[in-house]
């Protein structure tokens, strides 16, 4: 988790956003939704001090909210599973 992950998230609402293929982990407040929020909110949490993104975060686990999001692939849970 870095500063890498906004512009992510960044890159897929505003330009190919072909880097994330996990959208349900660009959802950081859960609310099954991507909107400029998210990316604020996760900004938010790794400068300010703001409140930590919703389960599962740091943790590799499916996030048990319905909603339209897909995730094809979380290659960090996927390179944590191989080891």
């Amino acid at each position: 988790m870095d500063l890498a992950d906004p512009v992510s998230i960044l890159n897929l609402m505003f330009s190919s956003g072909k880097t994330v293929t996990c959208r349900k982990a660009a959802d950081i407040d859960d609310d099954g939704r991507l909107t400029i929020g998210d990316p604020i909110s996760l900004l938010n949490y790794l400068f300010a001090s703001g409140p930590a993104p919703k389960a599962p975060f740091r943790a590799c686990d499916i996030d048990q909210t319905v909603d339209a999001l897909s995730c094809d692939s979380f290659p960090p849970c996927e390179k944590a599973s191989h080891e």
